[in-house]
C-alpha cells in the first residue's frame, strides 16, 4: 500500500484538483494522509467534504498548531504506517499513472531492507495548467544524475518531495529529521545516499507543478549572463546564508568539512 502524505495551508484555490487527481490514478491501493498546518481558509471544509465521500480513502489529522512545511511533512511521515510513501503538495496536479510509474521504478531496484527512493522530473505549469516547461530540470540547468551522487546533492539542495516515492526503510533512517534540515526531500535523499541505499530517476515527468506566485519553492529558469551575476551580488547575504544551512546539513549526514563543501560547491557551479 502506498501512503501519500499532504500538508495543506490556506490551499482552497487548488487543493480539489490535486486531490481529483489522485482519486484518478490508474493505481488504487492507496490512503491519502492530511495535516493541515493551521489554514484559515475553506482547507479544511474541502477536506472534510472529500473524506465524507472518501472515508476509506482519505484521513485528517488532528490539527495542531503552524510547524512550516518541513516539520510537517515530518509529522505525517511519523503518523504513517504502510509499504511505501509519497509526498503530495496541494497545488500540483498528478498525471494518471503518477503512482503506478514510481512503482514500477522502485520495484527495479529493491532489494530485502534496502532504502530505496526513486524520483522524475516535473512538467512546470502556470496557475492554469499551461504548460510553462516541459522538464524542471532543463529550465533549471539540473542534470538528474546530481541527484544519485551525495557530493552533488549535499551542495545543491534540487531534490523535489512532489515526485518522490520511497519505501519503509528509507523512511525508518531519515527519522527523525536532523536540526540542519533544510526541507524534507533534500533529507530523505541524503539519508538514503548516506546509508547506501539505491536511488533511481523515474523516466516520466507525470506531474504539472503549478507555478502561481505563492509556491513554497519553485521553478526558476537560469541563464549565465550580466543580469543573472548581478542578482547574485545584490543577494549575497541570502545567498550565503542558504550556502551556510546547506553545508551544516551536509556535516550532519555526512560529516562533510567546510573545506570539502566549498570545493564540491565550486565544482558543481563549474559543471553546471
Amino acid at each position: 500500500m502506498v501512503e501519500i502524505l499532504l500538508s495543506t495551508y490556506n490551499g482552497e484555490k487548488y487543493i480539489k484538483e490535486q486531490v481529483d487527481s489522485i482519486l484518478q490514478q490508474t493505481y488504487v491501493d492507496w490512503h491519502l494522509l492530511i495535516r493541515d498546518d493551521g489554514s484559515t481558509d475553506s482547507t479544511i471544509d474541502i477536506i472534510n467534504q472529500y473524506i465524507s465521500k472518501y472515508p476509506d480513502k482519505i484521513s485528517l489529522l488532528a490539527r495542531d498548531k503552524n510547524l512550516g512545511s518541513m516539520r510537517s511533512f515530518e509529522q505525517l511521515l511519523n503518523s504513517a504506517d504502510a509499504t511505501y510513501y509519497m509526498f503530495c503538495d496541494q497545488d500540483d496536479v498528478w498525471l494518471p499513472q503518477k503512482i503506478e510509474n514510481a512503482l514500477s521504478c522502485i520495484k527495479s531496484i529493491e532489494t530485502s531492507n534496502t532504502p530505496a527512493v526513486v524520483f522524475s522530473d516535473l512538467q512546470v505549469v502556470d496557475e492554469h495548467l499551461q504548460i510553462i516547461h516541459p522538464s524542471f530540470f532543463q529550465n533549471a540547468r539540473i542534470n538528474p544524475s546530481y541527484l544519485l551522487r551525495k557530493e552533488t546533492l549535499a551542495v545543491n539542495n534540487c531534490a523535489a518531495g512532489c515526485t518522490m516515492l520511497f519505501n519503509e526503510e528509507a523512511k525508518k533512517l531519515s527519522l527523525p529529521f536532523g536540526k540542519n534540515a533544510m526541507m524534507h526531500d533534500a533529507w530523505i535523499f541524503l539519508s538514503v545516499l548516506a546509508n547506501n541505499g539505491a536511488i533511481k530517476q523515474i523516466q516520466f515527468a507525470d506531474i504539472l507543478y503549478r507555478q502561481h506566485g505563492k509556491n513554497v519553492c519553485g521553478s526558476y529558469g537560469v541563464e549565465y549572463n550580466f543580469k543573472y551575476i548581478l542578482s547574485k551580488v545584490i543577494s549575497l547575504r541570502s545567498v550565503l546564508k542558504v550556502y551556510k544551512s546547506l553545508y551544516l546539513q551536509a556535516n550532519e549526514i555526512f560529516g562533510m568539512n567546510i573545506f570539502s563543501f566549498i570545493y564540491q560547491r565550486v565544482k558543481y557551479l563549474c559543471k553546471r
